[in-house]
């Protein structure tokens, strides 16, 4: 068992400082969390739509739920809405589906094979968020405790670069030190362990256990331990992205939509993420169709912006380091992996990284044992959001333009987990979803069925058994009263810019809600990102551990 006494972050931005702020919540007052970072490096700052997990993130770091909105330019968010994928109509993945059993979407399979005139299943069963949604309501009215919604479940639109800010002044205030200055060299010692990095003003850095966060690049987990990339791109053709914000006042702006627009294009697709002083835009395109000139003028001419608004072009390294955790360190964010933020899942996968090593290990000792499980865990996740990811594309009701033509015909494109996916929606008996370790998947059927759906990918083969009456009776009724109770909240929501302004405004006067107690040493965070998943897929490791389940 190793119990690390000097902890180095290398590389800053939302993985650097969130895992920052993470670790020095728990870690005994005697270990040592530093964060170098260069002054001349910039991140990539595009993940600003996020998942409901960051909510218990932000308060178990103790951020409160105003102060993010206000110092983040931050709005609500009650999922995604998908335009052009299917020319026909529009479609939505909701937040909030019905826990419970899965013959719902299974019934509703039976009856669109049947049935041409069936109701879209985001309608059937979204319970009406998306409703919500698109008349521009907030999830939270006002009297609403912090991080507390009339809605369940919900998230959030912000601004990447101004969160890494607000996470460094909080993880600078517990007592993280903070160097500037750029890494040199990396120095690696025979047993393939990292035992310092040199830099230019400040010398040798010493550490025990090294995080790394230096995106794309990789320094220590690629270029320092030579760890493979696996790439994904023979299934997720993007590998570019222009990105263009766009100005204006709120009082210009007009409603302040609390989804994220993503518009299929010829080679792509283009995010519309609105905060409450901009709008976010940005081109996910595959440089095999389109130049970067040809991209840019795209998006310009889809947003009807001049050319006076700067745009910022990215390169895309999509896919996953064979492990993230190599010897004494551990690749967080970019460094270890990245999926198009189709699913704005950027930001929740670099929550996972922290969580599952703060789950089990919550005074920070590790042993190989613990990081052999956290590999294959991620691993897991990656591949997961992937197949996600790339199914939308497949089931995409268009051949319009080469890259969709290409793309469709293309058989390498699918993976073996879309195929099971996919083999089960046309025999019209989607079952519950696991990772290849064991955990149930952080996508379910329902996610799943509001994509396949929504492009309207009509069941082949649907096998004669139904689903169980009286299975189907309950499941119908819990959600008939789950939908009867999102009708009646939504009667009081506020409109979503009205809300976040009379949070900003409070934060600005200085009211401040009542502290929360402190949640001490991690013990598992329970929003769905991690916790919940480990009691199945890694039962040894918590019995070895002695990890209490949630």
């Amino acid at each position: 068992m190793h119990h690390p006494q000097n902890i180095l972050i290398v590389g800053g931005g939302t993985a650097g400082w969130l895992t920052a702020a993470m670790l020095r919540r728990c870690a005994p007052p005697t270990v040592t969390i530093s964060l170098i970072e260069s002054s001349t490096i910039p991140t990539v700052g595009v993940g600003e739509a996020t998942l409901p997990g960051i909510i218990q993130v932000l308060r178990y770091i103790g951020i409160d739920e105003a102060e993010f909105l206000y110092e983040c330019d931050a709005i609500f968010k009650l999922g995604i809405r998908f335009s052009r994928w299917n020319p026909r109509r529009d479609f939505w993945h909701p937040f909030g589906a019905v826990t419970g059993p899965v013959v719902l979407v299974n019934d509703w399979l039976r009856r669109f094979a049947a049935d041409s005139a069936a109701p879209p299943v985001d309608d059937v069963l979204g319970q009406g968020t998306w409703r919500i949604a698109s008349a521009n309501l907030a999830p939270q009215s006002a009297g609403r405790p912090p991080f507390s919604g009339d809605l369940r479940v919900y998230a959030y639109h912000m601004d990447a670069g101004r969160y890494a800010e607000l996470l460094k002044r909080h993880a600078v205030a517990v007592g993280v030190r903070h160097v500037v200055d750029d890494v040199t060299e990396v120095e690696v010692g025979q047993d393939g362990w990292i035992r310092r990095v040199q830099t230019a003003g400040h010398g040798a850095l010493n550490a025990d256990l090294f995080f790394d966060c230096t995106g794309f690049r990789g320094m220590l987990i690629n270029a320092a331990l030579g760890e493979p990339f696996v790439s994904y791109g023979a299934h997720l053709w993007c590998d570019r992205a222009v990105a263009i914000n766009v100005p204006g006042e709120p009082a210009e702006r007009g409603d302040l939509p609390p989804y994220t627009l993503s518009t299929a294009r010829s080679a792509g697709w283009i995010w519309e993420i609105p905060l409450f002083s901009r709008t976010g835009t940005g081109y996910v395109y595959s440089s095999g169709y389109l130049s970067p000139e040809q991209a840019e003028a795209e998006l310009r001419e889809h947003l009807g912006v001049t050319d006076d608004i700067p745009a910022r072009h990215i390169r895309m390294r999509v896919g996953r380091n064979r492990r993230i955790w190599v010897g004494n360190c551990i690749a967080v964010g970019l460094a270890g992996g990245f999926i198009e933020p189709l699913e704005s899942t950027g930001i929740g996968l670099i929550e996972d990284t922290a969580e599952f090593f703060l789950y089990f290990s919550p005074d920070l000792s590790w042993d190989e044992a613990l990081a052999e499980k956290m590999n294959s865990f991620m691993a897991a996740r990656y591949d997961f959001v992937r197949d996600f990811v790339t199914c939308h594309y497949l089931t995409a009701a268009r051949d319009d333009t080469p890259f969709w033509r290409e793309l469709h015909r293309d058989p390498g494109v699918q993976t073996p987990g879309v195929g099971e996916v996919l083999d089960q929606w046309h025999r019209g008996a989607l079952a519950g979803l696991r990772l290849a370790d064991g955990s149930p998947a952080p996508f379910t059927p329902y996610s799943w069925a509001y994509i396949i759906g929504g492009n309207e990918l009509r069941p082949q083969r649907v096998t004669s058994a139904g689903p169980d009456p009286a299975d189907l009776a309950r499941a119908a009724a819990q959600l008939a009263a789950s939908t009867a109770a999102v009708a009646q909240v939504a009667a009081r929501l506020p409109d979503n810019r009205q809300r976040v302004r009379e949070l900003r405004q409070a934060w600005q006067r200085g009211e401040r809600p009542p502290a929360a107690p402190d949640p001490g040493a991690y013990a598992g965070i329970s929003h769905g990102n991690v916790s919940q998943y480990l009691t199945d897929g890694h039962k040894d490791l918590i019995a070895a551990r002695r990890v209490p389940p949630d």
